[in-house]
């Protein structure tokens, strides 16, 4: 028999809605509202994301760091509003060289472990190359 699952809301990826299905036992797990804190099995700075998603895809991607005032411009270039981008660079340089802690929170609500980057970016290759 199939799990039954529901539509719970609509994630957005490239300005388009697309449904993120859950399913029904995780819907009452705990009472509607709750924001739970969700990390992967790993802790990894910036550098090791990159690191990871190039093992992942099996091919070297470069990590460049940039200065805060090349990012900014860069992020505005691409159409962030300048707080936004601001907001976002104060975020990243928080967990440049030290990664936020873990969480076994997403375990402990689907019951089974998270992938790792490096297994998301395998599982997700084909979308990655295409958006290159």
């Amino acid at each position: 028999m199939r799990r039954q699952e529901r539509s719970l809301c609509e994630a957005r990826r490239g300005g388009r809605g697309r449904p993120v299905r859950i399913p029904d036992r995780l819907r009452c797990h705990e009472p509607a509202g709750r924001a739970y804190d969700l990390t992967g099995p790993q802790a990894l700075t910036h550098r090791q994301q990159v690191e990871a998603i190039s093992a992942g895809l099996g091919r070297a991607i470069a990590f460049e760091a940039l200065t805060y005032g090349q990012a900014r411009r860069a992020y505005i270039a691409s159409g962030f509003p300048a707080e936004i981008a601001e907001f976002v660079l104060g975020y990243q340089a928080e967990y440049a060289e030290e990664p936020p802690a873990l969480s076994p929170t997403f375990e402990q609500v689907t019951g089974r472990k998270g992938r790792t980057l490096a297994q998301w970016a395998a599982y997700h290759a084909a979308e990655l190359a295409s958006s290159a």
